[in-house]
């Protein structure tokens, strides 16, 4: 006897072990357990809507951190469809406008009027609007008059813009704006004219990325008079530029970025600096030159620009003949006197191999402000020595040779260049050298300009860069014999399952053939650029627009005239493609914006879906996507079943709140599979009143009187299915709540075997109505006859 007791308390023991074990794996820190303060940092690092996207729908409680936080808000709207954007409208933009600080548009789509509504925000500080079409720049620009703590903005415009002065006007009128930049194309606009004296701007940093003429320079520089920062390119005007006007003077500015494309004289660059930029402390240039004189540069610098300390250029000069060869090579070596050695002011010359051979560039060495580094094959002094580049974040790299000569290292690169002059011939691979020089892993945009490159081995170095968003390449030598070998490779099949691209660009006019490689290559492709012939079109659009790929959300042909575009609408009239894409022209580029998604499936067809998932999961998925999908569960009539398994303390409360609490009456059918749910928090079962099936998995004998007592006022369940974790003793209670259940029709019970059972007889007025009863447990424990006595069965098993 007394080894039979210690036996149950060597099973008592170890069922509680293992109940521990299981609590302790259970509760592992999730990000769910994390405090609110580190979570508020956590969302630092993230745009609004990776925020959104990531912990919007986890659970109840961090919707709450999202929506009801007093924290200024940054909306970021990144390339999604129209339907992904309308949840985002929906449940963060419209619940959160008061806390709107800044917003970011990137979509050339989401230019219409329920978005730029969204600009009148009276506490909106930063704006910034890319891929904008200029015809939509008016009505924007009439709703930032409102905006009278606008700080920052930025607008980036996918064509050119034809006139750019009434810009202008509403730009630099806005009270607050302190930092703009403006990219509006290349289009020479009408003469500038000035702003009367009590309407300048107060902008501090301004930059222009687009060509202003010389001759406009003088009025646009008097409108924007507190100029601190200050970057443009500047375009020479061939006609008589006047001397009589009063030149303007930027008193307020210290730092200066001027770029030219045409040959520009240094007569035209003496009389800016003198006139308009005295008062600089850094200068950088960019440029074509007619001629370089070190001489004339000293001079400028010691008499005129005496608070310069940094001086950054790079200049491009065109040497025809051997005479003006020697008289640059003499005036490099003037740029080596003690008056730039003094300022640790230090040129390098070199030759530029892309273009001509008479083509010279002369730029300064700074390893510390330089963002881009262009890599050439030559040695020279200056790389003998290894140079680390921590500013560097674009790198340009001409040929094999250049990465092998290289001794420098860029840690914190991100973007990589691979010029024309890599060679078909080399056939060995530059993924270890390209290591050796820079991380490969943090790569995010690569662009191989070169057209020899071949697919096979931009695959392999592919494969060295897991991080790799936007990829840019010229030619994909692809031919209907290798078609099969290609997808058969083991690297590009490794390549399709790793790799997390989202943005490419094929240069090359693209047939259907390496489309479809692209979609296999790439799927998570969002944005495709490509060049087609319009025979082309019908056929590839039929295949990607028909593909079961969710994440393509924009289509862009480049280049493609406004034949192309009336060809599209030609196709979509006659019905030969579907009309569930917006169109857009603009700028040679032709767009298709893809709005069919999930979301605008019919509720029916979503009910049928939701018939292949149990609630927890249709929860899980769908309740947060948008107001929509939540409507659909909280205004249905349609019956819940509840399945609920091994799932956080969080994600438990956050579906307690959310549906069983709300909607309890709706539960015909609930089933438990977590029982540490009762560890703390008590489940109701009695005010589910329609509740008709009921299984509870992996309970304590401890909790069992909790839920029997609630079953007694469940006057419809027809199914109970019980199953403990440790062995029950007692179990006579139990059965005497089961029989007299009145609707029962099926019962499982599992409650440990054992031998010590003790059933005594029960006295019912009444027989019970199951007709199919399941016991789990050994034969030897249970008395047969005991049951037959009040149980009127139809069918009986014991396992």
């Amino acid at each position: 006897m007394e080894q039979i007791k210690r036996q149950l308390c060597d099973n008592f023991e170890e069922n509680k072990r293992k109940k521990f074990i299981t609590k302790s794996d259970c509760n592992v820190t999730q990000i769910e357990d994390l405090a609110n303060e580190l979570l508020y940092d956590i969302f630092e690092y993230l745009n609004s809507y990776n925020i959104y996207q990531s912990f919007f729908r986890l659970n109840h409680r961090f919707r709450s951190l999202l929506v009801e936080s007093f924290l200024p808000l940054e909306i970021h709207i990144p390339l999604i469809s129209s339907s992904s954007f309308d949840s985002y409208n929906q449940d963060m933009i419209m619940p959160n406008k008061q806390r709107i600080h800044s917003i970011k548009i990137l979509n050339s789509f989401m230019y219409d009027d329920e978005v730029l509504s969204l600009l009148n925000k009276i506490s909106l500080r930063t704006l910034i609007l890319e891929n904008i079409e200029s015809n939509r720049l008016r009505n924007l620009l009439n709703q930032l008059t409102s905006l009278s703590y606008l700080s920052s903005l930025s607008i980036i415009t996918v064509d050119q813009v034809p006139c750019k002065n009434y810009i202008y006007r509403e730009v630099f009128h806005l009270p607050s704006l302190r930092y703009c930049r403006l990219s509006l194309g290349n289009h020479y606009s009408l003469y500038l004219s000035t702003s009367p004296v009590n309407e300048q701007s107060s902008i501090e940093h301004l930059i222009i990325d687009y060509e202003i003429k010389d001759s406009e320079l003088n009025n646009f520089l008097s409108c924007v008079p507190q100029l601190r920062r200050f970057s443009l390119k500047l375009s020479k005007d061939y006609g008589s530029t006047s001397t009589n006007i009063p030149c303007y003077v930027l008193n307020n500015l210290i730092h200066l970025s001027l770029k030219f494309s045409y040959n520009i004289t240094f007569a035209l660059l003496e009389y800016i600096f003198i006139n308009h930029f005295p008062f600089i402390e850094i200068l950088c240039i960019s440029g074509n030159l007619t001629s370089i004189d070190a001489n004339k540069w000293r001079q400028l610098i010691s008499m005129h620009l005496l608070k310069l300390r940094i001086f950054d250029v790079m200049f491009e000069i065109v040497l025809y003949n051997d005479n003006q060869k020697a008289e640059y090579e003499e005036q490099v070596k003037l740029f080596q006197s003690s008056f730039w050695i003094e300022r640790q002011w230090f040129f390098h010359s070199r030759l530029d191999q892309k273009l001509h051979s008479n083509r010279r560039i002369l730029f300064t060495i700074n390893p510390y402000r330089r963002k881009n580094y262009e890599l050439h094959s030559e040695v020279t002094a200056e790389n003998e020595n290894q140079i680390i580049f921590k500013s560097v974040d674009l790198v340009q790299i001409q040929n094999e040779m250049a990465i092998n000569q290289c001794m420098d290292y860029f840690p914190n690169t991100t973007q990589l260049t691979l010029s024309d002059g890599f060679s078909i011939s080399t056939y060995r691979s530059i993924e270890s050298g390209l290591n050796r020089i820079l991380p490969l892993q943090q790569i995010k945009t690569l662009v191989i300009q070169c057209h020899h490159f071949s697919f096979l081995k931009m695959i392999k170095l592919l494969s060295y860069i897991p991080n790799l968003d936007t990829l840019t390449f010229q030619t994909m030598p692809l031919f209907k014999e290798n078609k099969v070998s290609i997808e058969q490779n083991e690297e590009f099949q490794s390549l399709c399952k790793t790799n997390c691209v989202t943005t490419v660009t094929f240069r090359q006019i693209c047939i259907l053939d390496k489309v479809q490689i692209l979609i296999i290559l790439f799927p998570h492709l969002q944005h495709l650029v490509m060049n087609i012939q319009m025979k082309d079109m019908e056929l590839i659009l039929r295949f990607l627009l028909n593909k079961n790929n969710h994440d393509l959300v924009l289509l862009s042909f480049k280049p493609a005239s406004g034949v192309y575009f009336a060809h599209l609408n030609h196709l979509i009239k006659s019905g030969a493609l579907s009309s569930d894409h917006r169109r857009l022209h603009a700028y040679k580029e032709l767009c298709l914006w893809c709005v069919s998604k999930f979301e605008d499936l019919a509720n029916e067809l979503i009910y049928e879906i939701f018939e292949y998932l149990d609630y927890y999961h249709s929860y899980q998925e769908f309740f947060d996507l948008k107001y929509r999908f939540r409507s659909l569960f909280t205004q249905s009539t349609v019956p819940f079943k509840i399945n609920i398994d091994f799932i956080s303390q969080s994600n438990f409360n956050s579906f307690n709140q959310d549906i069983i609490i709300p909607y309890r009456q709706r539960i015909h059918s609930l089933r438990l599979s977590n029982y540490f749910i009762f560890d703390s928090n008590p489940f109701v079962l009695s005010d589910k009143k329609f509740l008709q099936t009921l299984v509870i998995e992996n309970l304590e004998p401890l909790d069992l009187p909790c839920i029997l007592h609630q079953l007694k006022l469940l006057s419809n369940l027809s199914s109970l299915t019980f199953t403990t974790i440790d062995f029950v003793i007692n179990r006579n209670y139990i059965y005497q709540l089961i029989f007299q259940l009145p609707l029962l029709r099926y019962c499982k019970l599992s409650l440990g075997g054992g031998s010590d059972i003790n059933i005594l007889p029960i006295t019912t007025d009444e027989y019970s109505s199951i007709e199919l009863f399941i016991i789990i447990c050994s034969t030897t424990s249970l008395f047969i006859s005991t049951f037959i006595t009040w149980i009127r069965l139809y069918t009986t098993e014991f396992t």
